[in-house]
């Protein structure tokens, strides 16, 4: 069960990741909960809530920051209705590898999942 989970928090992912490599924020906007909190190295301080996380977001419409990402180890730790997503991700920009670890926690409601607190942090090369 763990690993269909595995496979299906990654599928949600995948399509959040691809709609960033075309500057569009609309697929990671339509899975978070209201009450998410938001964790990225580029700001000084935990943000919290959708209105608040949204602007932030339609800050990046437009741009594309990445040329392309791979997923690497990932991994859930799932405890009734809520899942712990842990992968490292390695953003290609201008022919560097970036590398971040990156923890999404899920939460299942009635439309789906939803994500309730993300956390993205440069990594070190390996």
């Amino acid at each position: 069960m763990e690993s269909a989970i595995t496979e299906e928090l990654l599928a949600l992912e995948h399509r959040v990741n691809d709609g960033w490599l075309k500057g569009e924020p609309d697929e990671n906007l339509a899975i978070l909960a209201g009450d998410m909190t938001y964790f990225d190295s580029a700001q000084g301080k935990r943000i919290d809530g959708i209105e608040n996380v949204r602007p932030y977001f339609e800050s990046f419409r437009g741009k594309l920051f990445m040329d392309g990402y791979e997923m690497v180890d990932g991994a859930t730790q799932t405890r009734g209705p809520v899942s712990v997503l842990t992968y490292r991700m390695l953003l290609r920009k201008a022919g560097d590898i970036i590398p971040y670890n990156c923890t999404q926690v899920y939460a299942r409601d009635e439309p789906g999942w939803r994500l309730i607190h993300s956390h993205f942090s440069r990594a070190k090369q390996c």
